[in-house]
């Protein structure tokens, strides 16, 4: 069972905030209960978090931290977090189609991931569901829609995804956030 999920929602001083969250479970090789899955960018105003296959997608987040630790602009956020969106998606979609001697090509439910942060041109917290089309052979990404009354935008991944989507299980969730964030 897995759930990452970044919301952004106002508090009660009236100031948007955006929040990530997700298990702490990962599988691979062997199972660990108390690995991050969600990894703070080396520019600090975004954020990348995972579902899936920890053997692929680990490796694709390290990549995009060397690549914004590695490239000034974005580093000190000369790029837009929308702009680094865009190298997000190159970055996962070249380091994929290098691959060579993969025991098994990677599928669509593989890699999920969710990255967000601050954008300065539009002065609001995005966020982006990341993912893999295996027709295409890229990665792309889908803007966080409405979720409900009390939040902005909301994106969900993982094999619980669409259970907390629904009206039923998603009204209760709701409820519960309700009386912690007005």
């Amino acid at each position: 069972m897995t759930i990452e999920l970044a919301w952004i929602a106002k508090r009660g001083d009236g100031r948007e905030h955006l929040y990530v969250a997700a298990d702490s479970r990962t599988r691979g090789s062997m199972v660990l209960d108390c690995c991050p899955k969600i990894l703070t960018l080396p520019r600090s105003d975004c954020v990348i978090c995972f579902a899936g296959n920890t053997a692929a997608t680990y490796p694709l987040m390290m990549q995009l931290a060397t690549a914004i630790d590695s490239h000034k602009p974005a580093r000190e956020r000369s790029l837009d977090v929308r702009t680094l969106r865009a190298h997000l998606l190159r970055v996962f979609t070249d380091l994929v189609n290098s691959v060579e001697d993969s025991a098994c090509p990677i599928e669509p439910s593989d890699v999920q991931c969710i990255f967000a942060g601050y954008s300065w041109l539009t002065k609001s917290f995005e966020i982006w569901t990341i993912y893999y089309s295996k027709r295409d052979e890229r990665f792309y990404a889908r803007t966080a829609k409405r979720f409900h009354s009390l939040l902005e935008e909301a994106a969900f991944i993982g094999d619980m995804s669409s259970q907390v989507r629904s009206r039923r299980s998603g009204g209760r969730l709701m409820a519960r956030f309700g009386r912690y964030h007005r």
